[in-house]
């Protein structure tokens, strides 16, 4: 029997109504999945994102699991088109995302950031915990995932967010991560500047009214 544990990380600061949405966003797409989904709400670990994705992945009894960000959504099919790899026994499988700057939406078939789901005794052999800054990344670029170009998880991007001041409080220990990482291309988004995302923004904004 396919099933897949689900886990967020719940952040002091994040607002009570960003933390509704994710968390209502989870609970229709559980509904829709066509097989056993599990979400868990725990503390994040400030400073050290290894560390709490480790105790996210060890929660529940499924043998696939995935992440969701406390300030993210997933539409309501996000867990459905996962089911034919799940079955099939895949090690990992990535989606496509909507990257949500402000008011701007702009999909992204490609991404392989979110939704990254993996199986669980896959996983545990490649120890991402070490990571503080890049689990995500270096967990992703161990594997070879099945890709789905479907948009079903929305990435909020923020000019400013609280792991990019982290890692530059500590850049020769983010710069030491990259380097272990075997796609470093996954953290473009990540590392964009403030001044990259505002220009990202701006070209979504224009292409956006040259289309309506």
């Amino acid at each position: 029997m396919i099933g897949l544990d689900v886990h967020v990380l719940v952040m002091d600061y994040t607002p009570a109504e960003v933390l509704d949405r994710c968390k209502q966003s989870l609970q229709a797409a559980a509904e829709q999945a066509g097989y056993p989904v599990a979400v868990h709400f725990l503390p994040g670990v400030v400073g050290h994102l290894g560390r709490a994705r480790a105790n996210g992945y060890a929660l529940g009894p499924h043998p696939y699991v995935t992440h969701v960000d406390d300030d993210d959504w997933v539409e309501p099919n996000a867990f459905a088109v996962l089911a034919d790899h799940l079955v099939a026994g895949v090690d990992a499988i990535t989606t496509g995302e909507n990257h949500v700057r402000g008011e701007v939406v702009t999909p992204s078939p490609d991404a392989r950031h979110h939704l990254a789901v993996y199986r669980r005794d896959a996983l545990q052999q490649i120890g991402y915990s070490a990571f503080q800054f890049y689990p995500d990344q270096y967990a992703l670029s161990m594997f070879e995932p099945v890709h789905i170009p479907q948009c079903v998880y929305n990435h909020r991007i923020y000019a400013e967010s609280g792991s990019r001041k982290q890692r530059r409080g500590n850049p020769e220990a983010a710069r030491r991560e990259l380097a272990a990482i075997k796609r470093p291309d996954l953290a473009l988004v990540e590392n964009a500047t403030p001044a990259e995302i505002a220009a990202a923004t701006d070209s979504a904004l224009r292409e956006e009214r040259c289309l309506t």
